[in-house]
């Protein structure tokens, strides 16, 4: 049903609403000695609920309703594991469980040089940190991060002096 609210100008705030919910509204103006026009056109508009609309592009690309079921950021839409927004950042199909972030071709170019390749995704910083060991306690150090790639297969080389270390890689967003 539709509810009459009276507005004092040309703009009018509505609030209490229900996220991921349609809304329809018509207008009418009332004018001196009970001048009434009569209903606009119906317009409807979808409340947003806060999710950015980058996310919910996202989502609608890949058919997933980003208010619906398991299709929010933190949810787990195809059950890998892995947080949707997480999926986002690292550029796989949240959809395919089977979809991961790989480092690509590791190769030891020397006893001190590494080259790993990634598919780079533009807005995004890609990571590596070390430890030289896993028992000790220790939080992963920070050995190199890369900004501005553009999108694309991407060598990455690792000079390093230190005979052993352990590295991780991470990607996050920009």
């Amino acid at each position: 049903g539709y509810e009459d609210r009276s507005v004092a100008g040309t703009s009018q705030s509505v609030t209490g609403l229900t996220a991921g919910t349609t809304y329809y509204f018509r207008v009418r103006a009332v004018g001196a000695g009970a001048c009434v026009s009569g209903n606009s056109a119906t317009q409807s508009v979808t409340t947003t609920g806060g999710l950015p609309a980058w996310y919910e592009d996202w989502a609608d690309g890949y058919s997933m309703d980003p208010y619906g079921p398991d299709g929010g950021m933190d949810d787990d839409y195809d059950g890998d594991g892995t947080p949707n927004i997480d999926e986002y950042t690292a550029g796989t199909n949240p959809t395919d469980e089977d979809s991961e972030f790989t480092v690509l071709n590791p190769l030891f170019m020397s006893a001190t040089q590494y080259s790993l390749t990634v598919s780079a995704i533009t807005d995004r910083i890609y990571s590596v940190y070390y430890k030289t060991s896993l028992t000790n306690g220790l939080p992963w150090s920070l050995f190199k991060a890369w900004t501005n790639l553009p999108a694309g297969q991407r060598d990455l080389i690792l000079t390093n002096s230190a005979v052993f270390q352990l590295y991780r890689f991470g990607v996050q967003l920009q």
